[in-house]
């Protein structure tokens, strides 16, 4: 089997020392895996404070791997760090770990073996993603872990359809071919995608499917495989109740506007979104499931449609949203 190069890259803003700490020790074992693929490992520091350097895991870390690049990046921001990483790796293929990540020791390996035997994909990520919550957490949050990315496969599979597959990558241990990467930053860079991705408290995000639907938009396939195997650790402050409704509010909000600046040519329909139409959807929808499914998950879905709401008002630039949306998320937060 010829083997393929890897570049890991981490983009991280002060990280929690014990989680990260856990993470650190996983790319340990990667790269001390029997068989590893020739690789590289970057981490990018986003302004954490203090520097990650300044930090005695990092510091042990990069006493047994002294080759570790470590890129600081100012602009703040998950699209930023993840470009300014991107820029420093030399290898062919780009593997995306949040600094929240645990892969499995032989990811390198199977990542090497799937890709040999479906090289039309491009876009590649793990297909058992096992959610690990740090500190207790309510019945709720166990309910719904997969908020946070958890997934267990069964298969394979590969697709290149523009929407609609549930079975496509996750950012979580994203794999991508170098050449899509460098096409997602020059789209990026000349203004064509402009989905902020993580900055700061915003929980709005875009990047890992513009990097996908780039991919696709190349002539790649992008898939998942349960070959690819990763623990995402939630720190507990994650998990509060306003916090999700925030995350799966944003997370619907980002889908019209990330597809529609990858694909101009055939853009999804944005609609108008009125007071009127946001108060009738809000009723329709607790109405629909207050007593069948409890207030909380009553509400939990209807954050899930207002957050599709304001997708139509992101997809076109929207100043401000209506009133009844604002109010809506000004509750939630």
């Amino acid at each position: 089997m010829n083997s393929l190069s890897f570049s890991i890259i981490t983009c991280a803003y002060n990280p929690d020392a014990v989680i990260f700490e856990r993470f650190l020790l996983a790319i340990r074992e990667i790269k001390q895996a029997p068989n590893c693929p020739p690789h590289e490992v970057i981490i990018v520091d986003n302004n954490s404070s203090p520097k990650l350097m300044e930090r005695e895991i990092v510091k042990a870390f990069l006493e047994n791997f002294p080759e570790t690049k470590i890129v600081e990046e100012k602009k703040p921001g998950l699209t930023a760090a993840r470009i300014a990483g991107a820029k420093h790796a030399v290898n062919e293929w780009i593997v995306f770990f949040d600094d929240d990540n645990e892969p499995a020791s032989d990811y390198l390996l199977k990542a090497t073996q799937i890709i040999q035997q479906f090289p039309q994909t491009g876009v590649w990520g793990p297909g058992i993603i096992s959610v690990e919550f740090v500190g207790e957490v309510s019945d709720f949050a166990l309910a719904h872990k997969d908020l946070f990315q958890e997934r267990k496969m069964d298969g394979t599979i590969i697709d290149n359809v523009r929407w609609g597959q549930t079975a496509y990558p996750y950012g979580t241990g994203m794999t991508v071919r170098k050449e899509v990467m460098d096409e997602y930053i020059r789209q990026v860079e000349t203004g064509v995608y402009t989905m902020s991705d993580r900055v700061g408290k915003s929980l709005i995000s875009g990047g890992d499917m513009q990097i996908l639907l780039t991919g696709i938009k190349m002539g790649w396939y992008g898939g998942s495989s349960p070959e690819l195997r990763i623990n995402h650790l939630i720190k507990q402050e994650k998990t509060r109740y306003k916090k999700m409704l925030q995350l799966v509010y944003m997370l619907s909000a980002s889908a019209i506007k990330l597809y529609n600046e990858v694909f101009p040519d055939a853009p999804h329909e944005v609609v108008p979104i009125s007071n009127k139409y946001v108060l009738t959807t809000f009723y329709t929808q607790m109405r629909l499931h207050l007593f069948s499914k409890g207030w909380r998950e009553a509400f939990y879905l209807t954050a899930t449609r207002m957050g599709e709401l304001y997708a139509h008002i992101i997809a076109i630039n929207q100043p401000k949203a209506p009133l009844a949306l604002r109010i809506f998320y000004r509750f939630i937060s």
